[in-house]
Order: C-alpha cells, then structure tokens, then sequence
C-alpha cells in the first residue's frame, strides 16, 4: 500500500473516519522520495529505536521500520480519544 498516494490517503481517512486537519498541523507526505529520505537520513539501523511524534498514517513510521529495530510512536487523536494518547510500538 502506498501510504504517500493521494487517493490511498483519502481512502483510509474514509474508511476509518478520521479527519485530519492542516490548521493544527497535520499535513501528508505525498512524495514517496521524502519519508525514505528522512528515514535514511536518521541513520537509524537495527542497534537503535526510533521515537516518532505524529505519525500520521504512517508513510515516515513504514521507513524508520525497515531500518531500525524499533519504532515507537506518539500521538494525540482526539477523533481515537478525547483524554488518551495513543502510543504504538513496533
């Protein structure tokens, strides 16, 4: 699944009826060149974790997961909760 397609993204929204906003900071990268560059650019491998903050729908968390040994992310959804983060690892 390419999580940087447009229609893919639009599509998992509707699917799971979550509503992202650009006016609290939630934007999409729909260039798949930029989360492999980002990932590769953090050096990670298979000797560290990575702490992601925001993640999104996942697009950078799918890089970082191939390279490090561990991936933990963060984040505040309120359509998931309105009092609880939600907190991954993997």
């Amino acid at each position: 699944m390419n999580l940087c397609d447009e229609l893919t993204i639009r599509m998992l929204l509707e699917r799971h009826g979550f509503h992202f906003s650009k006016s609290m900071g939630q934007n999409f990268l729909i260039d798949p060149q930029i989360p492999a560059d980002i990932a590769a650019a953090s050096r990670a491998d298979e000797t560290c974790g990575v702490l992601e903050i925001g993640p999104g729908i996942g697009p950078l968390t799918s890089e970082l997961a191939q390279r490090a040994g561990k991936v933990s992310f963060f984040c505040w959804q309120h359509s998931v909760s309105a009092s609880r983060p939600l907190h991954m690892v993997c």
